[in-house]
């Protein structure tokens, strides 16, 4: 029985781990990139990887307080890679998943080591290609050195709980979606440390929901916050 139990295991992990790919459907991405002066980056890396976030052995609750884009720490599969040109544009192609899963999702990663600056993960469902094609508009890459780390904490009583929170500035984020290519991106949790640039003035869009008996209006609030060299943390207090 235990001989047996080996080789079914062995099998369904090998059977998790592999990918198929549609050679008839190639998808298209179009990707720019440029710094903090809104200048175009030139020969910045561009890998594409496909992420099977389904696997057997990594349930949902594993994959973290957002399991529908959260990367995955297990091997993927390098499909594509490139650089910017000139003109800090690029053009990949790579392989439609076919696996007949919208479960796949793709993960594009900017990054140019030789300057020191941040990279930046976008990731694409199949779904956010039309036509098999792609466009992500052009996305800053920070220079690690001028970055600090900004920190929202909370000090809210029973009567009150955060909903959600955003940043209005120069805000290098570890990884965006879609969705967040034209709005800011929301976070609901605290204590979660955001890379900001230095030396400028953020500001920070927040939130709250009443928790009192026979009141639960939310009430929204805007502040605005001066970065400096080092950390920066702002506390959310009740009204």
């Amino acid at each position: 029985m235990k001989k047996t139990l080996v080789v079914v295991l062995v099998c369904l992990v090998c059977s998790s781990c592999t990918k198929l790919y549609n050679l008839k459907e190639r998808l298209t991405l179009d990707v720019s990139v440029i710094d903090e002066s809104n200048t175009e980056l030139a020969n910045v890396n561009i890998d594409v990887f496909a992420d099977n976030y389904r696997s057997l052995f990594l349930p949902d609750v594993v994959q973290g307080i957002n399991p529908k884009f959260q990367p995955p720490d297990y091997n993927n599969d390098l499909i594509s890679f490139g650089e910017t040109d000139l003109d800090g544009n690029a053009r990949l192609h790579f392989p439609r998943d076919g696996g007949g899963s919208k479960d796949n999702d793709y993960q594009v990663i900017l990054s140019k080591d030789e300057e020191g600056r941040k990279p930046l993960r976008i990731f694409l469902k199949i779904d956010d290609f039309q036509d098999f094609y792609v466009q992500i508009p052009p996305q800053k890459l920070y220079l690690q050195a001028d970055l600090t780390p900004f920190l929202v904490s909370s000090n809210l009583s029973a009567d009150y709980s955060l909903v959600e929170y955003e940043l209005i500035g120069e805000v290098a984020h570890d990884f965006i979606t879609v969705d967040e290519f034209s709005a800011p991106k929301k976070y609901t949790q605290v204590q979660e440390i955001i890379d900001v640039q230095k030396n400028q003035t953020l500001q920070l869009n927040y939130t709250l929901l009443e928790n009192i008996p026979g009141n639960s209006n939310e009430i929204t609030y805007q502040v605005f916050i001066e970065i400096g060299e080092e950390l920066t943390e702002y506390a959310i207090e009740n009204p």
